[in-house]
């Protein structure tokens, strides 16, 4: 699913990234916003050359998560699915047939997540390609265990369908809230994948967003998993999630406040907030110089 708009600067190497994937029993389905630029002209001529690729241009502009929604809804028909933005891009083209292969070496696995890099609480020492898990395990310690790459997620499709909440979340975590919650019904693989290019630039929603909004919305999200997994799990395992969530949440605002707010009263908040870790310190250290020295390093 490549989702898209107004991104005509991208969508070629997106599409082309797609159709290089050595999976033979693809469809790459564009999912067109109603973009006023280039997009869809570039997305068309795809469409046109090869068969495996279909073009979609929505009646109305349904926003990002809308967007989402509708294709996965209304266009896909595969039995897996993968979100691509059409702003990002794959460099492993066995990305998809590696994954599906593993999916069909085990018993009822849901989502396949991969993760550029693995937490050491999965890994333990021991080192595999990938990682075989219980997936209402994973959940309920995915805040110890590490996140997931949504472009590097495939998940069941008649799952999402039938479970009706994936992509309904508004906020920045739509992807998050539908598909994190799938983990309750089967297994999870999870798998370090390095082929995944997250492109960032200025109007990347993570970063075009307030700050403080973001965080504010990924406790909201939290709050709407626990409600919704809560026939699955204890009372009290769901309020260690949420705590361990909110822990998650508040580092992550912390450190993005240093990364690109380089005030006085973003230090201070550094310094109440402080980890006694290698990559907060540098962070940090950072931080000082670009706001005292007026020196970017984070550019």
């Amino acid at each position: 699913m490549i989702p898209t708009y107004n991104q005509e600067d991208y969508i070629r190497e997106a599409i082309e990234s797609a159709l290089l994937q050595d999976y033979e029993n693809l469809d790459v389905v564009i999912s067109d916003d109603c973009s006023t630029d280039k997009t869809g002209e570039i997305a068309k001529h795809y469409a046109e050359i090869d068969c495996r690729c279909k073009y979609y241009r929505n009646e109305k502009n349904l926003g990002r998560v809308g967007n989402y929604h509708h294709t996965l809804y209304d266009i896909a028909t595969g039995d897996w699915v993968v979100n691509l933005d059409g702003d990002d891009y794959y460099t492993n083209p066995k990305f998809i047939s590696t994954a599906i292969s593993r999916i069909m070496e085990n018993d009822n696995v849901i989502c396949y997540f991969s993760c550029r890099y693995l937490s050491k609480n999965l890994t333990k020492g021991n080192k595999k390609e990938f990682y075989l898990l219980d997936g209402k395990f994973y959940l309920i310690n995915y805040f110890k265990i590490g996140s997931f790459a949504h472009m590097g997620t495939l998940f069941r499709r008649d799952v999402a369908i039938k479970d009706k909440q994936c992509y309904t979340f508004q906020g920045l975590q739509s992807d998050f809230h539908g598909i994190i919650r799938y983990c309750c019904y089967g297994n999870v693989i999870i798998a370090q994948e390095k082929g995944l290019r997250w492109r960032i630039h200025g109007e990347n929603s993570s970063f075009s967003i307030d700050l403080q909004e973001k965080y504010l919305s990924e406790i909201t999200c939290q709050k709407e998993i626990a409600k919704e997994v809560s026939s699955f799990y204890s009372e009290k395992e769901l309020s260690e999630w949420l705590k361990e969530g909110d822990k998650w949440a508040k580092r992550d605002y912390v450190k993005n406040s240093l990364t690109s707010i380089h005030t006085p009263q973003t230090i201070w908040m550094g310094i109440k907030n402080y980890e006694f870790t290698y990559g907060y310190t540098i962070i940090f250290i950072k931080s000082i110089i670009a706001c005292f020295f007026r020196i970017n390093l984070f550019k």
